[in-house]
């Protein structure tokens, strides 16, 4: 049996609970030095799993910016638009709203840690683990956990 395209890309969104959510993933050191080809590659593999596109879109009204899903209607729209545009409707807004109460102070410091990470990675060719935690964080709250009800 065949699945679509659509279905596949369900399997991948985790209905979870609040307590289980990547938001509560804990920083621990690196045991080892990672090279930059390494980082690369990682982010690469983080942004083929997600399927997530090198073309963002910045919201001037609440100043969130982020990376959208290839191939959604955002990216779409930023085809005909440009890269950057403003697109009116914000997924991080909305996606803050319809997470749980409880777990609103850890998402707006994402939130927040996500916006210099976002910055430093369209202004500075050196990359860091830490970055890229923030990114697996981020995108994968933003786009792969619905909370149950």
């Amino acid at each position: 049996m065949k699945t679509s395209r659509s279905n596949r890309r369900d399997r991948r969104q985790q209905i979870i609970s609040p307590s289980d959510s990547i938001l509560y993933t804990e920083w621990v050191e690196p045991n080892r030095p990672y090279s930059q080809l390494e980082l690369t590659e990682m982010e690469e593999r983080l942004f083929r799993n997600l399927q997530l596109s090198t073309m963002h879109t910045f919201h001037e009204e609440c100043g969130h910016s982020y990376f959208v899903k290839n191939g959604g209607l955002k990216y779409k729209q930023l085809l005909e638009q440009g890269d950057g545009a403003d697109l009116g409707n914000c997924s991080v807004c909305w996606k803050l709203h319809n997470t749980p109460y409880n777990l609103n102070t850890l998402c707006v410091d994402f939130v927040n840690l996500h916006s210099k990470v976002i910055e430093e990675h369209q202004t500075v060719d050196r990359k860091s683990l830490f970055n890229y935690q923030i990114f697996k964080i981020f995108y994968t709250w933003l786009y792969n956990e619905f909370f149950e009800k």
